[in-house]
């Protein structure tokens, strides 16, 4: 795959700084671009720090976007470096991704990643050439949740009488706030231009609407989760002679009633790393999103992972034995309830003929086997004049068959899409 018109200015413009922050928009292909920009500047020690759920997600970045020969790549999440993974690492390059995990000054990881005073000295980035962080939400809630940042990576950004601003003159430079009688509360921002203004040599931003031109209508991608990998003996000898997508897809379908069993408990096995996954989105970017899965077990479980999760709010399901009645409003609960984010549909049962377009997110925990019910249900997500990109996930289990399977239905999905739009 080759980057697209404005991910190669993002990694001309990473290879002039030692220090950044990448914050374009959720789906726009941060990963690669930092990727590129490390390949770009020969490092051949590699680190990066994510949240645990995407963890096995980096190393198939890396397989996709570095070209040749694999550097020397250590991948780890935020609660392992914070108990010591990174302590006897150096690296060329440090990529921190979903940087807004840092957003708490006084956070164990923070502490870890930026220094006790966020002021970089004996935290991981000192020992970096060059850092970049990656999020799609810098400042979630407030510009005060930017400051740790800024401070450890750009202290330029926010001097005062020449000295790097700490964190209450920073808060009272940039942030309303109010005496709530137990201390100071953050309720918004100030003076946003100049902050702007100010932090604008350390930090690139593209919204979706800017680059929609370079974009499909549909981004399909597997997305790893991790999970106990049943035993597929039986399935690895039905697909030892399939050399291609469609013989691979084509002996599946056939040999469906056989290995039905084994296809049940693999959806079973993806089911809390997909919870995990959904947990991390929903902090970071959240919206609204639709799930497809083929059995209802797995339904259930999707369902209880994802009830009590901050942002998810009620979640409506539609599957084969979903009455006629109760269906329309599951539909339309979905569609106009802001506090309505997940919906869980069985494939077939809610594939077809149904507009859930208010969501710009899909994910597959289980896929069919017949491609063509793939791309009809990833397209209850599109819809005439929409202008928002549509990220298609199908989610897979990491060495097992079941990621070979994902990876034809995606290769699948988007010839699909590239020859009918």
């Amino acid at each position: 795959m080759q980057l697209r018109p404005y991910q190669v200015e993002g990694v001309a413009w990473l290879g002039t700084r030692t220090r950044a922050l990448l914050a374009d928009e959720m789906r726009l292909g941060k990963s690669a671009q930092a990727i590129a920009a490390a390949h770009a500047a020969g490092a051949k020690r590699i680190g990066v720090i994510c949240p645990a759920s995407v963890r096995m997600v980096w190393p198939q970045q890396f397989e996709q976007w570095w070209p040749g020969k694999r550097p020397d790549v250590a991948v780890q999440s935020y609660d392992m470096v914070t108990n010591g993974a990174f302590d006897d690492r150096i690296f060329d390059v440090l990529i921190i991704d979903e940087a807004h995990y840092l957003k708490n000054k006084d956070s164990k990881r923070t502490k870890k990643i930026y220094g006790l005073k966020s002021d970089g000295r004996g935290g991981l980035i000192e020992k970096a050439g060059s850092v970049i962080d990656l999020t799609g939400t810098p400042a979630p809630n407030h510009p005060g949740e930017l400051w740790a940042t800024l401070r450890a990576l750009a202290p330029e950004t926010i001097l005062k009488n020449g000295v790097p601003m700490g964190y209450w003159t920073y808060i009272g430079a940039y942030c309303k706030t109010v005496d709530n009688g137990f201390g100071i509360q953050i309720t918004g921002g100030k003076n946003l231009a100049k902050l702007k203004s100010a932090i604008a040599p350390f930090v690139l931003r593209r919204r979706y609407a800017d680059v929609a031109k370079d974009m499909p209508p549909l981004q399909i991608d597997t997305l790893p989760v991790v999970g106990q990998v049943p035993d597929e003996s039986e399935l690895a000898a039905l697909l030892k002679n399939c050399n291609s997508d469609g013989d691979i897809l084509a002996a599946l379908k056939k040999a469906a009633t056989h290995v039905a069993q084994l296809r049940r408990l693999t959806g079973l096995a993806k089911v809390k790393g997909v919870v995990d996954w959904y947990r991390d989105f929903a902090d970071g970017l959240g919206g609204k999103i639709v799930v497809f899965a083929h059995h209802r077990d797995v339904i259930s479980a999707l369902a209880t992972g994802f009830e009590g999760i901050a942002g998810a709010g009620s979640v409506e399901i539609l599957d084969g034995s979903t009455p006629q009645h109760r269906r329309a409003l599951a539909i339309r609960h979905f569609k106009e309830n802001p506090k309505c984010q997940v919906f869980i549909g069985q494939i077939l049962a809610a594939g077809q003929g149904i507009d859930l377009s208010t969501a710009d997110t899909a994910l597959f925990a289980e896929a069919s086997w017949v491609p063509g019910e793939n791309q009809q249900a990833a397209m209850r997500i599109q819809c005439v004049g929409k202008k928002a990109l549509n990220q298609i996930w199908l989610a897979a289990l990491p060495g097992s068959i079941d990621e070979k399977i994902s990876a034809a239905n995606v290769r699948k999905m988007r010839d699909s899409v590239e020859l009918f739009g």
